[in-house]
């Protein structure tokens, strides 16, 4: 949840691509197996499995996305807390977990548009992060939130939502209506007054 180390820890993959674009030939760079220790030399699991690892995700997918990678291959497995989900095995239940809901963000963030463009604003600051995608002007802005009233450390089973919606093992992983915490706000002089908590992803769609 630290946008500085991940834009320094992908230092080295900005140079690799930077370099498959000068040979001329135009060769995507993928990467595979990824997890939420990227080159920040973070570890431990008990950080991985909660809210924070989504917004990680969203942070580090769409930043990805800005330096030029063609694509992400999270890694996943039976056991691994920051998996989009476990399957129900023996005694242990299936679940729908936290990086779920980073995926469904980012995702929705970059829509199906062949011709999005995304930036990433910087607000000089390691604690905040800010990306933007644009096709046309707009009077009103619809916000929905990645968010838990339980924060950062908010795991699967603490009310994470998106855009007032979970995901369950139990609904076979279609969302489900929980909230309604989407708002409308009026640009007023080219601006709007928006709050975002702590340990918070919001996402604005500018209309007309």
């Amino acid at each position: 949840m630290n946008h500085t180390a991940v834009t320094q820890g992908s230092n080295f993959v900005h140079k690799a691509i930077k370099y498959l674009n000068n040979t001329g030939e135009h060769i995507p760079l993928v990467l595979g197996e990824v997890d939420n220790t990227l080159e920040n030399r973070s570890v431990g699991t008990s950080l991985n499995g909660v809210l924070g690892s989504a917004l990680w995700q969203v942070d580090f997918s769409l930043y990805s996305m800005f330096i030029g990678v063609a694509g992400i291959n999270m890694q996943s497995g039976v056991s691994f807390p920051f998996s989009l989900w476990h399957p129900k095995i023996n005694d242990t239940p299936g679940e729908v977990l936290p990086a779920f809901y980073g995926q469904i963000f980012a995702a929705e963030f970059i829509g199906v548009h062949d011709n999005v463009r995304l930036a990433n604003i910087d607000l000089n600051s390691p604690f905040l992060s800010a990306y933007a995608t644009y096709e046309d002007g707009a009077l009103t802005a619809r916000v929905e939130k990645l968010t838990s009233p339980d924060g950062g450390t908010a795991l699967a089973s603490d009310n994470i939502t998106w855009a007032g919606m979970q995901w369950t093992y139990e609904n076979n992983g279609t969302g489900v209506s929980v909230l309604n915490d989407t708002q409308v706000l009026q640009v007023q002089n080219g601006a709007i007054d928006l709050k975002v908590n702590a340990s918070e992803a919001v996402m604005v769609f500018l209309q007309r």
